[in-house]
């Protein structure tokens, strides 16, 4: 691919794109594997619920792939490094914060836990915070997008 002269745009948009839908892919499975064991358990038809409820995370990992191509735009030295470490921060804030005692603004900050996707799925609940981070991944996108263009690539 590289033999060929490719823009920066076209070489960042592209593995953006291939997260993106390796993201949808792995999260579809991940939830055809819960509603598969869910219905097995509850004998009830939820195989689609779980894989759209599934489907609702994927504005919310858009975030962290736009997150990390920014970073690597921005060509902080440890930037990806930090990115992983907010990542984990949140996933174990989301995880273990009840356990701790983590207060209840730092629960609410976490991104995971700002979508109720299986109330979206199966009653209608409102889909805002999916869109605010539909939102905030297409900028911060074409926020990663530009600035790696007019990155300086050093040997």
């Amino acid at each position: 691919m590289l033999a060929l002269p490719v823009s920066r745009w076209w070489l960042m948009g592209h593995q953006m794109l291939l997260g993106l839908l390796g993201s949808a892919l792995l999260l579809a499975m991940a939830g055809l594997g819960l509603g598969i064991g869910a219905g097995s358990a509850l004998a009830a038809p939820v195989l689609g619920s779980f894989v759209a409820a599934s489907l609702w995370y994927l504005p919310v990992v858009a975030c962290w792939l736009a997150l990390s191509m920014v970073a690597l735009g921005i060509e902080v030295r440890g930037g990806a490094a930090l990115v992983w470490v907010l990542l984990v921060g949140c996933i174990l804030i989301g995880t273990y914060g009840p356990l701790l005692n983590v207060p209840q603004w730092v629960m609410d900050a976490e991104p995971f836990t700002s979508i109720a996707a299986l109330e979206i799925v199966r009653e209608g609940a409102s889909a805002v915070p999916a869109a605010g981070f539909t939102a905030a991944a297409l900028l911060l996108g074409a926020l990663a997008l530009g600035l790696y263009r007019r990155r300086d690539l050093r040997g």
